[in-house]
């Protein structure tokens, strides 16, 4: 079997210290794809960062909606909610309203940034400019779409828009290159191989739903 690897960039428009960081790894042609936080403030001057130097660029790297609870919408109910919360409320019975408000703010953040990036691709079709998108791409922040409350809004909510999904990142992240080299095993504690065996046993309904 034949394995493509991405080199990937998470987090375009946290800020504009980090934007600016990928950005010149773009422009070095450094960069298959980013995913972006549509509700950070710095997400506005960042895409327009961005549009600035498209002429700079080789190609355009692929973009993803980098769903963000943990960090933004602030001024959303019930909202932001760290990765632990998410997944001890996907198995309460108030659930149901959790999963209301996740999907209101998982339309807005999808439609902000595929705004952005449909307002980047025309651009850069107009000057020639190569990219490889051909439709959403969805991820998020440490991997919130995974939890089964998260996942089921963000289902519901592709299917009631009807929005065209290229890609949704499945986080098979394996934990045995940690064990085999010990000067990493002080950064890998045991919160870190629960979620991973966690995310490991949510990953399955990616494969079948993709």
């Amino acid at each position: 079997m034949s394995v493509k690897v991405e080199i990937h960039a998470d987090d375009f428009g946290y800020s504009l210290a980090s934007s600016r960081d990928i950005l010149d790894c773009i422009l070095k042609g450094q960069l298959d794809s980013i995913s972006l936080m549509s509700n950070m403030e710095a997400f506005e001057p960042s895409m327009k960062m961005l549009e600035a130097s498209l002429d700079k660029m080789p190609f355009v790297p692929a973009m993803a909606i980098h769903l963000n609870f943990p960090e933004g919408g602030k001024r959303y109910d019930l909202l932001p909610m760290s990765w632990g919360k998410l997944f001890l409320r996907s198995y309460l019975p108030a659930q149901k309203k959790l999963k209301s408000v996740l999907k209101a703010d998982i339309k807005r953040q999808i439609d902000k940034a595929d705004e952005a990036i449909q307002r980047i691709l025309k651009e850069a079709k107009k000057k020639g400019i190569p990219c490889r998108q051909k439709a959403l791409r969805i991820d998020s922040h440490v991997h919130t779409h995974l939890i089964p409350v998260v996942w089921k809004a963000l289902v519901e909510v592709i299917e009631e828009e009807g929005y065209e999904i290229e890609m949704i990142r499945n986080p098979k992240e394996p934990f045995f290159p940690f064990l085999r080299e010990p000067s990493l095993w002080k950064t890998y504690g045991f919160v870190n191989v629960l979620k991973n065996r966690i995310l490991m046993f949510y990953s399955a309904k990616v494969d079948r739903y993709c």
